[in-house]
C-alpha cells in the first residue's frame, strides 16, 4: 500500500453533501458504466436545471425520467425514496448524526438501495474514513493485483490487508479503486513489478 500511496500521491475525498441527490445519483449509476451514468446525471441536472432535490423530481413525469435513459425500475427505486422522506420514514438531512450500521439499517429499507450503495453514500456523502465495501468487485481486484494474491479469494485477501487499515478503511480504498482507474492493473502482476 506504501507504495501504491507513493506512486498515485494525494487523492482528494470529493464529497457531494446534498444526500438526497447523492442517492439518487447512485440508484442511477447501479451496474452501469461510469461513463454512462454520468451521461443520464448530466441530463437530469440540464431537466432540473441543476436542483436535485424531492421537489423537482416529483414534479417529473416517469416519461420524462425514462427519456433521460433511467430504467423504469430505477425510476421506481427513486419514487420509493422520495415517498418515504416525504413520509417522515427518515430524514435525509439528518443522516450524519447516524452510526455507520444505523446509516446502512435506514438506506437499505429504500426499494433498490443496498449495502454497496448505502456504504458508497458513507463515503461520498457523508466522507466517513472507517468504511470497508468487502463486495466492491474493484477493490477485490485491486487487492489481488496490489498483494500478488491472484490465486485467493477477493474478498479474503481484502479483509486481510484492511487490518493493517483499521480504522482508516475509506482511505487505501480511494487509492485502490484509483489504480484501478488508472488501469494499473493490468499493467503489471503486481506493483514491485513495474515501480
Amino acid at each position: 500500500m506504501k507504495q501504491l500511496v507513493s506512486l498515485i500521491g494525494d487523492i482528494k475525498l470529493n464529497v457531494n453533501k446534498n444526500n438526497f441527490e447523492q442517492l439518487v445519483t447512485s440508484i442511477i449509476g447501479q451496474q452501469l458504466s461510469a461513463k454512462t451514468a454520468a451521461l443520464i446525471i448530466s441530463r437530469l441536472r440540464n431537466l432540473v436545471e441543476g436542483q436535485i432535490n424531492i421537489t423537482s423530481i416529483e414534479v417529473l413525469e416517469d416519461e420524462q425520467l425514462r427519456n433521460l435513459g433511467i430504467s423504469l425500475r430505477k425510476v421506481s427505486f427513486i419514487r420509493d425514496l422520495c415517498s418515504r422522506i416525504k413520509s417522515n420514514l427518515f430524514d435525509v438531512e439528518q443522516l450524519h448524526s447516524y452510526s455507520n450500521s444505523e446509516v446502512i439499517e435506514i438506506l437499505t429499507e429504500v426499494k433498490g438501495i443496498g449495502v454497496w450503495t448505502a456504504q458508497m453514500f458513507l463515503i461520498f456523502s457523508l466522507g466517513r474514513l472507517d468504511v470497508l465495501p468487502l463486495g466492491d468487485q474493484g477493490l477485490q481486484r485491486a487487492s489481488l493485483w496490489l498483494y500478488s494474491q491472484s490465486d485467493k479469494n477477493g474478498i479474503e485477501v481484502l479483509e486481510d490487508s484492511s487490518k493493517m487499515w483499521k480504522p482508516f478503511y475509506t482511505i487505501p480504498c480511494l487509492y485502490l479503486w484509483k489504480a484501478v482507474d488508472l488501469n494499473l492493473l493490468s499493467k503489471s502482476s503486481n506493483i514491485e513489478g513495474n515501480y
